[in-house]
């Protein structure tokens, strides 16, 4: 039974504190943080009300007003939303964290086969004097230390500094500014809310709303994938893994190396791709009424096979295929679209069917540690410019496009192509979140 004003009061001010707009800063409230300050003040009342006439709060009643205030701050348009996004700081972060996220990144370094340290004693750096990798197979551009007096590259000149020089012209990089994505939290920039979903609710929310929904890809997609597996399980340091792995490589593979893909371990040959790889019951705690599965179909000689899926797909109700493909095809567009991508929505119309949905998920950015080798043919800009073509074709035509280059530009990548536990369950809370607002609007 709640009986005091007082202990309304600080209920609502520990939730305030993960209302986005809600932090201790100095700005002038906007439009939107009055909205949601008059509504928690109306509900704050209204608790008081229900305390004084001794009303039972119970978890029923917290979780409607919870709602009320949730679909005030509800982001609209979650894809548009993604686009904009930014990255800040956990509000909860302890001095600790930091140290752990950096003992992990050395032992993905170790286990992936990249040099110890990042930087050169001679101060030069970037991709003009790079460092050899011979365990990882590939020379890197060398970094500056981002906790020296010299954090910044200068990529002309190529030497590190402090001064505007190296830190703020057009081809400059401040290392200070990589978001570490397991420290910092993926936020709408207009002010509105993600729902972050748990295990329970992911597994509810689909087994709701779709039929099954299948992954198609390359190893970006795999690594999307196996987030959603953990997701799904509830299990962030083993919940991708299968179900027959030896007790070394479940000890060797859990957390975050569960993205880790080749090197010493070669993780990513351990993780499920269904369902059924899995220990029984592990899946939503055997709990749903939806299929779901991954299929590593990364370049034209599996488009047929990408095909089939959808074709055993037609006129299934709800059913969902999301599939990104590109760096093993050169980046080329045309070839992506009219090769890979027509066929599946030429097949749809021929059958009249609205299902199953098809879902372009982009290429993400590039990280500073990505191979000098490949910086000319699956550098940013042509990946910016792959993708821009991409939703020329697909957007007018009604396919969705799941873009995840803002998410990922600026964000540490352990090796430049492929990214960690905190990129990867983000991009598995947005899907969640697009899922959601799509199958609503659909009615379904």
């Amino acid at each position: 039974m709640v009986n005091s004003l007082s202990q309304h009061v600080e209920i609502f001010t520990q939730f305030l504190l993960t209302v986005p707009g809600f932090r201790r800063t100095s700005h002038v409230c906007n439009w939107r943080t009055f909205q949601v300050l008059f509504a928690t003040l109306l509900i704050i009342a209204t608790f008081h009300v229900f305390s004084q006439h001794q009303f039972e709060f119970t978890d029923s009643v917290a979780r409607f007003w919870i709602n009320v205030v949730y679909k005030q701050t509800k982001c609209n348009d979650v894809i548009r939303q993604m686009r904009n996004g930014k990255w800040r700081p956990r509000h909860d972060l302890r001095p600790e964290d930091e140290l752990h996220r950096r003992e992990q990144d050395l032992r993905i370094r170790k286990l992936r086969g990249l040099p110890i340290t990042l930087h050169r004693e001679d101060m030069h750096c970037g991709n003009m004097f790079p460092m050899e990798a011979p365990d990882f197979g590939a020379a890197i551009p060398s970094l500056c230390d981002p906790f020296s007096s010299s954090p910044c590259c200068n990529h002309v000149s190529a030497t590190c500094g402090s001064g505007k020089e190296n830190c703020v012209c057009d081809r400059c990089t401040d290392f200070r500014t990589t978001v570490v994505a397991e420290l910092t939290e993926f936020v709408p920039s207009s002010g509105c809310q993600f729902k972050n979903f748990t295990s329970k609710q992911a597994c509810q929310l689909l087994s709701q709303q779709v039929s099954s929904v299948e992954l198609i890809g390359d190893s970006l997609v795999r690594h999307f994938h196996n987030a959603l597996m953990i997701l799904f399980t509830d299990d962030r340091e083993t919940g991708c893994l299968v179900k027959d792995i030896d007790e070394t490589h479940r000890k060797l593979c859990s957390g975050d190396i569960q993205f880790v893909d080749a090197g010493k371990v070669a993780c990513h040959g351990k993780t499920a791709k269904n369902m059924s790889q899995l220990p029984p019951g592990k899946f939503c705690l055997g709990k749903h009424e939806f299929e779901y599965s991954f299929h590593e179909f990364y370049s034209m000689k599996y488009a047929e096979l990408a095909l089939s899926k959808v074709r055993a797909k037609l006129n299934k109700t709800n059913s969902v295929i999301a599939l990104g493909v590109g760096l093993h095809m050169g980046l080329d567009a045309n070839k992506v679209f009219t090769g890979y991508l027509k066929p599946m929505v030429q097949l749809k119309d021929q059958a009249a069917s609205k299902w199953p949905l098809i879902v372009w998920l982009t290429t993400h950015a590039h990280g500073s540690l990505k191979p000098t080798a490949y910086l000319e043919s699956q550098g940013n800009g042509k990946i910016s410019r792959f993708n821009s073509d991409m939703r020329e074709f697909l957007e007018p035509i009604g396919v969705p496009v799941f873009d995840t280059f803002n998410l990922t530009f600026g964000v540490h990548s352990y090796d430049g192509t492929h990214y960690g536990f905190g990129v990867n369950m983000m991009k598995a809370q947005l899907f969640m979140n697009f899922l959601d607002e799509t199958f609503q609007q659909k009615g379904s």
